[in-house]
């Protein structure tokens, strides 16, 4: 990804089409704002300082005395940058993202995280994901259903104890339950994703449907708390 022009150095607009015949795959782009490898383990200091590092020099406030168009130019990039910042922080949605790279998608949600790598392509990603997705579509694994129903009894009974020392504690296990399979998943996930050449695609799709029932599960204890 490029951040300004290497002949005059003037800042360019956050999207930028990617060249033509370059050798080998290419790595998605909010990967490539960040210059990080594009693997589902990522060190979380380094994504900060790279994000912290690009802030600083993209800026609006750096950018005041320069044109509108630079001024605009200078928000995109800075906007970019962030949103590369919270995909990939994020476990859950940075294997959603990596899964859209493979033509999976998993829930209609965060569809702005795809939106560079589309315009890259000059593709409708929407469509191309949604038509292989259809062609596809793998049933929810029953284990992980089963999961999801005794996660959520449990929260249920949880929250319907009427002692309140009771109920914080019944909640705060089952709150440890949910973040050991969390772990659980992002390690499957890594290994899906980093260890496997071609990625197992279908062990990270599972896993990542998984961890998508688990972080909902996780918001539904906080409300409950």
């Amino acid at each position: 990804h490029r951040f300004f022009c290497d002949a005059c150095g003037e800042i360019l607009p956050a999207r930028v089409a990617a060249p033509r015949g370059a050798d080998g795959p290419r790595a998605p782009v909010l990967f490539r704002v960040l210059g990080m490898a594009p693997r589902f383990e990522v060190d979380p200091d380094a994504l900060e300082a790279s994000m912290k590092r690009l802030q600083k020099v993209l800026h609006p406030d750096k950018f005041g005395a320069r044109s509108q168009r630079a001024q605009a130019h200078s928000a995109e990039q800075a906007s970019l940058v962030n949103r590369a910042y919270a995909v990939l922080r994020d476990p859950l949605r940075r294997a959603k993202y990596m899964l859209a790279a493979f033509g999976e998608r998993v829930g209609d949600d965060d569809d702005d995280d795809f939106a560079d790598d589309a315009r890259e392509r000059d593709v409708d990603f929407d469509v191309a994901t949604r038509s292989s997705n259809d062609s596809k579509r793998e049933p929810v694994d029953q284990n992980v259903l089963m999961l999801a129903m005794e996660t959520r009894e449990a929260i249920e009974d949880a929250a319907a104890d009427p002692d309140p020392k009771r109920r914080r504690e019944a909640l705060a296990a089952v709150a440890a339950a949910v973040a050991k399979r969390e772990s659980a998943c992002v390690a499957t996930l890594a290994a899906a994703f980093d260890d496997r050449s071609p990625p197992d695609v279908l062990l990270a799709k599972r896993a990542t449907v998984e961890l998508a029932y688990l972080a909902r599960a996780r918001e539904e204890i906080r409300e409950k708390e």
